[in-house]
């Protein structure tokens, strides 16, 4: 039997997301991971996500050991809260009260074709309970994040994803990844009669392009999440990112980049938002933000996201 350790330590990488990649091993020859977290006073909610994704994905064909250290620290615990142990099927027992949420957060949950609308809701939910949230950020919001969850099914050909949400008041920004381990965007492309062979960069343009679908030719259809998306980021001086395969994607106003990553096995999409920036409907979704998610779910259904 073929075994590998891999040691994740968030005492050295509490919040970087490239970081945590470099860690990750895929391989068909190993039999049986053995996976080592030990973690600190700080895990950002994008990490414990995307780990718990990958331990996921590898209990479908593999034999997988958690080993966790440091189980008194404060972020052991935050990853109970945050559900990184149920989801993963390991048994901790819990040594605190667990008190709602009060919409301050969304723990790392899995969301299929079905419940989409409902983690929507709750995403957006933790907006209103902390800012003034007009019916135009209403409407983009949940716009942008249906589209992306309910596509996350259709392009990575997997029957579900996860999503983890989360406020952070010192520094009011409001962060989301959403992940999946699916057949990744370039591939999606790649399937497609529409479009020639791509890179993986090249797949990642294409994909946050106004109205482009692997499923169509970009003619008069959907495909606008993720544009969309990045545009609601500008508005609110964010950060989005991409990562799927062997490439990252990175866009704010400040920057706007793209690098060599360890390859991920689906696609990751992460976003944050300054929720102290105020907003008009003209300084996002280039001043036309889109109908209500509720009048568009028919149309969402017959379109992909890329």
């Amino acid at each position: 039997m073929n075994v590998i350790k891999i040691e994740i330590d968030f005492t050295k990488n509490r919040d970087n997301i490239k970081k945590l990649l470099d860690e990750l091993v895929y391989d068909q020859n190993i039999d049986i991971y053995n996976i080592k977290i030990i973690f600190g006073d700080f895990v950002h909610s994008s990490l414990l996500a995307i780990l718990a994704s990958y331990i996921l994905y590898l209990k479908k064909n593999k034999h997988v050991e958690i080993i966790t250290k440091n189980e008194e620290s404060k972020s052991f615990g935050y990853a109970q809260r945050m559900n990184f142990f149920k989801v993963i099927n390991v048994n901790k027992p819990e040594y605190f009260q667990r008190w709602e949420n009060q919409n301050n957060f969304i723990e790392i949950t899995e969301f299929n074709e079905d419940s989409g609308l409902n983690v929507v809701e709750n995403i957006i939910n933790i907006f209103k309970n902390r800012i003034s949230i007009s019916y135009e950020l209403d409407r983009g919001l949940n716009f942008s994040l249906y589209e992306i969850l309910d596509n996350v099914i259709e392009h990575a050909e997997v029957e579900n994803g996860i999503v983890i949400a989360q406020y952070f008041p010192n520094n009011h920004m409001i962060n989301a990844t959403i992940v999946d381990n699916g057949i990744g965007i370039r591939k999606s492309f790649q399937n497609s009669k529409y479009f020639p062979e791509m890179t993986e960069e090249q797949a990642i343009a294409k994909a946050i392009e106004e109205r482009v679908s692997s499923k169509n030719e970009g003619k008069n259809k959907r495909g606008m999440g993720l544009n969309y998306t990045i545009d609601f980021v500008y508005g609110l001086l964010g950060e989005f990112s991409i990562y799927s395969g062997n490439t990252s994607y990175t866009t704010s106003i400040f920057k706007n980049s793209y690098s060599d990553i360890n390859k991920w096995q689906g696609t990751i999409i992460d976003f944050s938002i300054d929720t102290n920036v105020e907003i008009t409907e003209n300084n996002y979704f280039n001043g036309k933000p889109p109908r209500n998610i509720y009048n568009e779910i028919d149309d969402l259904k017959e379109d992909d996201l890329w």
